[in-house]
């Protein structure tokens, strides 16, 4: 998947109309239901997240390699597993495939690259 690097005057434009409205809706709803503008975010927030809409937590099929951020192959991930389990450090693992200890760590435990 690509991501658009700029995007037209236009289509900014658009962005920021949309972006208003939804403000405008949520200030609407805080005053309806007597409640702060923070909690209404939090709700729309929760909400977004269980229904798939938010972009900031997991995608299904956006995984391993199929993830756009990727920074591991598969096969650079079963060598990461199998260097944990004979001993070799988080740290000088996370040195040789240049990523961060906290990576690898996610790797090992089965957090991330579920294989």
């Amino acid at each position: 998947m690509k991501y658009v690097k700029r995007i037209t005057p236009e289509a900014e434009q658009l962005i920021i109309q949309d972006l208003t409205k939804t403000l405008e809706s949520m200030a609407a709803l805080a005053v309806k239901h007597n409640l702060s503008l923070y909690k209404i975010y939090k709700i729309n927030k929760a909400f977004n997240i269980r229904t798939g809409k938010s972009k900031s937590y997991h995608i299904p099929g956006l995984s391993g390699e199929n993830h756009p951020r990727h920074k591991l192959t598969l096969e650079q991930v079963i060598k990461i597993r199998k260097l944990w389990s004979k001993g070799r450090s988080q740290n000088k693992i996370a040195k040789l495939y240049k990523v961060n200890q906290s990576t690898i760590n996610r790797i090992v435990r089965g957090v991330n690259w579920r294989v």
